[in-house]
């Protein structure tokens, strides 16, 4: 049994029968070893998968059947784990390690253990250890892989010299062009940028004049927008197709991906045929962000636009996605309409089970009230939306 598409729009169990036999008929002479079970969301699946297992695994203990591998109960934590990387990829540096000699290309690869090379798109194997896929060695050699262990590697920190001039009266200059062209945010009385040019957010150091690296990213994998709550960073990055969202922890160094079903709405890469183009920003609170993420449209012929922006949100302490609302902006070529439509809606949410709605305009021009929305873990978004 195996959780195919786990925390994603439409997650499945796969079930496969033994070396012998069949595991599922649907009629006479109608039989399959592989059975699809599709009727679940992502918590039913999840129930499902940890209750099932546990009797799989209960059942092996009682006549003593040692398990290949981990028991369901390790998968299902290993899954759960915010940790587990589900695939690397394409692009991301990583080091190699464990190849046996069941890879086809095996004593070519054996000289690549502990070598640092690039993925070509990796997904995590059923042992929840190992991957399969793609690799690219330095000399742009790519070879396919079963079984190999892979760990993302992270460029070093580096730090550099942006001219910083203290001016008096408390204010500084800065030489460094870049520092006015990107985005400022604050952290427990330090500043921080985005250096979108570098790949990297940088520390102010206002003593020694200097920007010192806090993250730093391959450029396979590219940060866009950033913000700060009282306690971490959150940045989204693309890697051409999909925008990711992590959260970063000065105290500790550490970087996280937050990922769920709604990330993987978070599209990026533009469409020509259509006139889609993707955007994403982050505005920081005291205890969560505010993510927004819009899709354009534009008619060439008629110059009719329209975007489509959804409104998500993270706690600092329950740090999932969680859609709030989506809104579409309507804009008529204005060289035959003289106005255009707006709908505008912000939150300010203070747990993770409501958001309160600020003030918002309709398209109608009309002010709506305030609004409370109540999280629902089924749908993983806030409904029941009153005013």
């Amino acid at each position: 049994m195996t959780f195919e598409n786990f925390g994603k729009n439409e997650p499945f169990i796969k079930f496969v029968s033994n070396k012998t036999g069949y595991c599922y008929c649907y009629e006479a002479f109608e039989c399959s070893e592989t059975y699809y079970f599709l009727e679940l969301r992502q918590e039913g699946s999840e129930k499902f998968y940890r209750l099932f297992g546990n009797i799989i695994d209960a059942w092996k203990a009682e006549n003593n059947i040692k398990p290949e591998g981990l028991t369901y109960a390790a998968k299902f934590d290993k899954m759960k784990s915010p940790d587990l990387l589900w695939e690397i990829k394409e692009g991301k540096l990583i080091q190699v390690s464990g190849i046996t000699k069941a890879e086809t290309d095996y004593k070519k690869l054996r000289k690549q253990e502990g070598a640092i090379l690039q993925s070509g798109g990796l997904k995590i194997n059923s042992d929840f250890e190992t991957y399969s896929g793609s690799v690219k060695t330095a000399d742009n050699q790519t070879y396919y892989v079963k079984t190999v262990k892979a760990v993302p590697q992270t460029p070093a920190l580096v730090s550099r010299n942006i001219g910083l001039q203290n001016i008096g009266n408390g204010f500084f200059e800065f030489k460094d062009a870049s520092i006015y062209n990107d985005d400022l945010f604050t952290l427990k009385k330090k500043v921080y940028h985005t250096n979108i040019a570098d790949n990297r957010i940088e520390e102010i150091d206002f003593e020694t004049g200097l920007a010192k690296a806090v993250v730093q990213l391959d450029m396979s994998e590219r940060i866009v927008t950033a913000a700060a709550t009282e306690n971490y960073i959150y940045f989204a990055t693309t890697n051409k197709e999909l925008f990711s969202i992590y959260r970063f922890d000065p105290a500790t160094n550490e970087i996280k991906g937050l990922s769920n079903i709604q990330t993987a709405e978070l599209k990026y890469i533009a469409n020509a045929s259509t006139g889609e183009k993707f955007a994403i920003t982050i505005n920081g609170f005291a205890n969560r962000v505010q993510l927004y993420h819009s899709v354009s449209k534009t008619n060439l012929t008629s110059g009719f636009s329209s975007t489509k922006v959804k409104y998500y949100t993270i706690f600092d302490k329950d740090p999932a996605v969680r859609l709030i609302n989506s809104r579409q902006v309507m804009s008529p070529d204005l060289t035959k309409f003289p106005f255009s439509y707006t709908g505008l809606v912000s939150s300010a949410g203070f747990n993770s089970e409501r958001v309160l709605l600020n003030l918002y305009k309709d398209n109608d021009g009309k002010y709506q009230k305030l609004g409370t929305g109540v999280y629902n873990p089924n749908k993983a978004a806030y409904d029941s939306i009153k005013t």
